[in-house]
C-alpha cells in the first residue's frame, strides 16, 4: 500500500509572529508572543492537496490521507523527495510568505534555501530549482 511507505512529515508546526498568520488559519498563542499555526493548513490552502505529485508518474507524493506525509509510491529516490518538498515549500512561500522547514532527516542529502550556489565541483552533485538546492550523491550517479 503506497500510503504506508512514508518518508516522514514534510514540516513541523510553524511558529510565527501574529501578523504572519494567514486569515482563517488555525492560530495558537505561545508564551513567547509567537503563534503556532498548522503546516497542513498552509500546504492544503496553498493548493497542494492530498495525493499531490509534481508529475502524474512521479514516485513520490503527498499522502492521500493527509498533506503532511511524504510517501513513496514505489521507487522514489531522495531526489524525488527533495523535488516534491521544494515544490510544496516554494508554493507555500509564494502564497503566504512563510517558508516551511523540511522535517525529514536526510542522510547523504540536503535541501536548503541558498542565496548563491557554491562551486559545483566541490559537491557530489547539485540540483537547483527556484533557489532550493539538493546535494545528493545519487544525483551525481544520474539516479535522480
Amino acid at each position: 500500500r503506497p500510503d504506508t511507505r512514508s518518508a516522514g512529515a514534510l514540516s513541523p508546526t510553524p511558529r510565527l509572529s501574529p501578523d504572519q498568520v494567514p486569515a482563517g488559519a488555525p492560530a495558537f498563542a505561545q508564551s513567547d508572543g509567537r503563534v503556532k499555526t498548522s503546516a497542513a493548513w498552509l500546504i492544503d490552502h496553498a493548493g497542494y492537496g492530498k495525493g499531490f505529485k509534481v508529475a502524474e508518474d512521479a514516485p513520490a507524493s503527498l499522502s492521500t490521507k493527509h498533506v503532511l506525509a511524504l510517501t513513496n509510491r514505489g521507487g522514489a529516490s531522495s531526489g524525488d523527495f527533495t523535488t516534491l518538498a521544494r515544490t510544496v515549500i516554494d508554493g507555500v512561500r509564494d502564497v503566504y510568505g512563510i517558508t516551511l522547514v523540511p522535517e525529514p532527516r536526510l542522510i547523504g542529502c540536503t535541501i536548503c534555501r541558498v542565496l548563491a550556489l557554491p562551486d559545483a565541483t566541490s559537491r557530489p552533485a547539485l540540483l537547483q530549482q527556484g533557489g532550493w538546492v539538493a546535494c545528493c550523491p545519487e544525483l551525481a550517479r544520474g539516479q535522480n
